[in-house]
């Protein structure tokens, strides 16, 4: 089953009600981000492979009902208990796993930000191959609490509007998820129950690591009492005794031992939400001063980090 079967089969589950969906190519198209050409032939593949069951033929205004079928391609078992079985929303991160929203987070993951592109530049990405589509997805984005894109007029031509991709915060990715989880199920995140429980198992682990004591008793007692505060840059150093390569203070060592600024991050601000992670603003790793820490998004530690350049290497130096 290739991507386009995933995606369409993705979608016709999610809009099943006792296991049959009404749905017509055209707003099938729309919700996969495909031709409605393209639109038509998975739903042929998916017929002749027995995923579904053709129960009523489309007629006029009205729209083909199929019946959702086990193919012989589904597994019945999920081979990897830690991760939920796949339902075609691969590749993309929690904010766009929903069926209204997929075709529209395949779009925003390969768009470059902050640069203006026309509609035929951003139907060269690849990921959406018709205008409407195109347009369908933009304005999805764009309509977001905290819009992930946005249009303005082209001053090269006044019958043309350029399209803007702006880049994820956790701010905004927090509040667009509250708004989602607060709406139907076609457009409420999938696998966000599963994965704040496999955070928050990983948060018993380490606690579990850490003898069970709250954090905040492990912070005042292990950590902070024990740093070393540079009195001109504000840093607070935790050194432990082991040797480790990425330089993070640590906190019993077991297996690459947990971070200290993690620790007292969540003694004095809280856990860390499932899909973040906190980034040193002063660049400096042992650094477990809360004031110098960031919490971003995954996807946006990543970005920071490709991004660092020569003049942070000397700031840490100089930290």
């Amino acid at each position: 089953m290739n991507t386009t079967d995933q995606q369409t089969l993705a979608a016709l589950n999610a809009l099943a009600h006792d296991g049959v969906v009404a749905i017509s190519s055209r707003r099938l198209a729309e919700d996969i981000g495909r031709t409605r050409d393209t639109a038509s032939k998975s739903l042929g593949r998916l017929l002749k492979g027995g995923y579904i069951e053709l129960v009523r033929a489309g007629r006029g205004v009205q729209s083909a009902r199929y019946r959702m079928l086990t193919g012989p391609e589904k597994p019945a078992q999920n081979p990897d208990n830690n991760k939920p079985l796949s339902d075609g929303f691969e590749g993309v991160r929690d904010l766009f796993r929903s069926q209204d929203l997929y075709g529209a987070g395949c779009l925003f993951e390969v768009a470059p930000k902050g640069v203006p592109l026309s509609i035929a530049q951003v139907i060269a990405l690849g990921v959406t191959r018709s205008r409407g589509g195109v347009v369908a997805q933009l304005v999805k984005l764009e309509s977001m609490p905290v819009p992930l894109a946005s249009s303005q007029p082209d001053p090269a031509h006044q019958q043309r509007k350029l399209w803007t991709f702006h880049e994820l915060t956790a701010e905004a990715e927090a509040t667009n998820l509250e708004h989602l989880d607060a709406l139907g199920a076609r457009y409420r995140p999938r696998y966000r129950f599963d994965q704040e429980m496999q955070h928050l198992n990983e948060q018993e682990i380490n606690r579990e690591r850490l003898g069970l004591e709250p954090y905040t008793v492990i912070a005042n007692r292990d950590i902070l009492p024990h740093v070393y505060e540079n009195p001109h840059t504000g840093c607070m150093f935790f050194f432990d005794s082991s040797d480790y390569r990425d330089d993070y203070g640590r906190l019993h060592p077991g297996y690459m031992g947990i971070g200290a600024h993690r620790v007292v991050w969540i003694a004095e601000r809280g856990p860390v939400p499932a899909g973040h992670d906190l980034h040193h603003d002063c660049w400096v790793r042992p650094c477990v001063n809360v004031d110098h820490l960031l919490l971003v998004t995954e996807a946006e530690h990543r970005r920071i980090h490709a991004e660092e350049t020569p003049a942070h290497l000397l700031r840490e130096k100089t930290c």
